[in-house]
């Protein structure tokens, strides 16, 4: 929703791949921004004005992850890449 304001956003990523940050442009913005966790599977983030952006970083093993996004209300998004070595 490109008006949407702390609309929170669920991260979720599985295979060769981890949630290394995330943004949504609020300069007013001041919770973390990144998963205190190493595995960095799964996070929570606002969004601001419809926007959110994560980082996805590779375990630097070669194959498949997938990045899911869901909020209430929204159907769940998903985007598949492809990990090479």
């Amino acid at each position: 929703m490109p008006t949407a304001c702390n609309q929170l956003l669920t991260l979720h990523v599985d295979g060769n791949a981890r949630i290394l940050g995330t943004g949504n442009g609020d300069s007013a913005f001041r919770i973390a921004e990144r998963p205190t966790d190493a595995e960095g599977r799964d996070f929570t983030i606002p969004a601001f004005n419809g926007y959110a952006q994560v980082l996805i970083q590779s375990t630097h093993d070669a194959g498949n992850a997938t990045l899911s996004v869901s909020a209430d209300g929204m159907k769940t998004a998903q985007l598949k890449l492809t990990v090479n070595k």
